[in-house]
This record gives C-alpha cells, sequence and structure tokens, in this order.
C-alpha cells in the first residue's frame, strides 16, 4: 500500500509537471485564456480549471490543450515557442492579405502575387514585432 500511494504522488506531480508547463507555454506565446478556448475548443472555465489546478483534466482536456500550444504531450519535443508564432503570423498574414486581395479585387485593385507576397512577408514581421495578443484574436 505505501509503494501505491508513493507512485501515485509521483504521478499527480507529473501531471501538475506538464500543467504548469503548458501554462508557461501559453503564457509565452502571449495567448490568452480565452484565445486558447477557442484555438482548443473547450470553455473558457474548462482551460482555466485545467491550468490552474487540474480540476477534471482528462486526457483528451490535456491534449486538445496542448495541440492548440503547438506542443505535444509525452516523450517528443514540443515545437519551439519562435516556431509556432512564426506558423500563426504566417497564417494570420496570409488570411489578411487575402482578405484585403479580394476587396481592392472588387475595386478592379488587385496587385499581383509578387507584391502579395512581399505585403505577406511585411504583415507577418509587423504581428511577429507587435503584441503578441494580435496573433491570436
Amino acid at each position: 500500500m505505501p509503494y501505491y500511494t508513493v507512485g501515485k504522488e509521483i504521478r499527480m506531480t507529473q501531471a501538475q509537471n506538464i500543467l504548469t508547463k503548458l501554462e508557461a507555454r501559453r503564457k509565452g506565446l502571449g495567448m490568452s485564456r480565452k484565445a486558447l478556448a477557442e484555438r482548443s475548443g473547450l470553455t473558457v472555465l474548462t482551460v482555466q480549471g485545467v491550468l490552474r489546478g487540474g480540476k477534471n483534466a482528462n486526457l483528451s482536456t490535456v491534449l486538445a490543450i496542448s495541440q492548440a500550444l503547438g506542443a505535444q504531450v509525452g516523450l517528443v519535443r514540443a515545437s519551439k515557442l519562435s516556431a509556432v508564432k512564426r506558423r500563426q503570423a504566417k497564417a494570420k498574414a496570409h488570411r489578411l492579405v487575402v482578405m484585403a486581395q479580394g476587396s481592392a479585387a472588387l475595386e478592379a485593385q488587385a496587385v499581383g502575387p509578387d507584391v502579395l507576397k512581399r505585403v505577406e512577408r511585411q504583415a507577418e514581421d509587423e504581428l511577429l514585432s507587435g503584441p503578441a495578443l494580435r496573433l491570436w484574436a
């Protein structure tokens, strides 16, 4: 029986360590809990409860949160924070430029692909250099 108790405490410590690392990753990415909830398909209350202390933290919830943060739970090393931010900035810049290009095309002022690529890169750089919350809104 004492062995089981020690094992259970170790498992709880490991679980809390994972949740602590996920919370640190969220903060490192500059992502709000609301944005994390939207990206993971969970409610804000669930995300808060899990990241604050693991209440009702089942595996599917932890996996949804980790995936939304660009991390993997397990023995595999997660993507670097800068790589996750870069992917998000690139995706958001592309969406913004496509919307702007669509509006410009309606007004017969569309630009060529070379200009679009340059504008996308510029938007990506601006997203990365600005407040982190802009990446996730």
